[in-house]
């Protein structure tokens, strides 16, 4: 079947193929077919200040900050995906921890599909029971405003649901320094809306941005009913998982819009 020989050929490629040489294609492949809000790293980040990766995974988004940063720190607490990420990149500062709003040991739980782990569904959020074998790790968690981060320009955070605790740990950071925020939201799992679920982060004078149908609109104009409507999650018109907020002395429509 189509699907197998796909997965062979790229286990091929993993196989033969140098370290780098892998990185260099995963990353060429996630800017044409992957998350569309790749494309704006270069809008996103400034070269005089430093990017923060929260949940590097393979290192994505670390391979495009470090093209357009002046520095990169790059969280993940999986010890085999960090490991990768600092074999690939000696000039980014690789941290093997989890993020939270408290310092803590943690397990980091990784569904297993086959033989194959979901690295990009580990979580210290989600116990994955009844989800069939499941990988763990004990890891240590930290606090942003703890790690003595300085002139922090961008914050890209994907925790698989540990968001809104990433930020809770950062908001001292936040506030000095006032980075472009990007984070995946998990809306459906929010007892309120986005407004009011992030209001931690637009007390702070940000304003908040979403997707939806290839447009990005403000927070005031997000409709539960229209943009994460239940019915359309998976097959239909729903909201992008990653959201914004932009210091509101920075024009977030412009850079979104390009």
């Amino acid at each position: 079947p189509p699907r197998r020989t796909s997965i062979s050929f790229a286990s091929a490629l993993k196989q033969y193929l140098p370290e780098s040489t892998v990185a260099h294609l995963q990353a060429f492949d996630h800017w044409l077919r992957g998350e569309p809000e790749v494309r704006l790293v270069h809008r996103l980040c400034a070269g005089e200040k430093s990017a923060i990766d929260v949940g590097a995974n393979i290192g994505t988004y670390t391979y495009f900050m470090r093209r357009h940063a002046r520095d990169v720190v790059t969280y993940e607490p999986n010890p085999q995906l960090a490991g990768r990420l600092q074999r690939l990149y000696p000039d980014v500062r690789v941290r093997n921890v989890a993020v939270s709003d408290h310092p803590a040991r943690v397990v980091l739980r990784m569904p297993v599909a086959g033989a194959t782990p979901m690295h990009e569904l580990a979580s210290i959020a989600q116990s994955f029971a009844g989800d069939g074998e499941v990988m763990e790790f004990a890891v240590d968690a930290v606090r942003l405003d703890d790690e003595s981060l300085a002139d922090v320009g961008f914050l890209k955070i994907d925790a698989e649901q540990h968001e809104r605790e990433v930020l809770s740990g950062a908001l001292a950071t936040i506030r000095r320094w006032r980075p472009i925020i990007m984070t995946e939201s998990t809306p459906l799992l929010y007892p309120t809306g986005l407004p009011a679920h992030f209001g931690f982060l637009t007390d702070l004078d940000y304003v908040g941005w979403f997707t939806f149908s290839k447009r990005v609109y403000r927070f005031d104009q997000f409709d539960p009913a229209v943009h994460a409507n239940p019915a359309a999650f998976g097959i239909g018109a729903f909201m992008s998982p990653n959201i914004f907020f932009f210091p509101r002395e920075v024009p977030g429509d412009k850079i979104l819009k390009g």
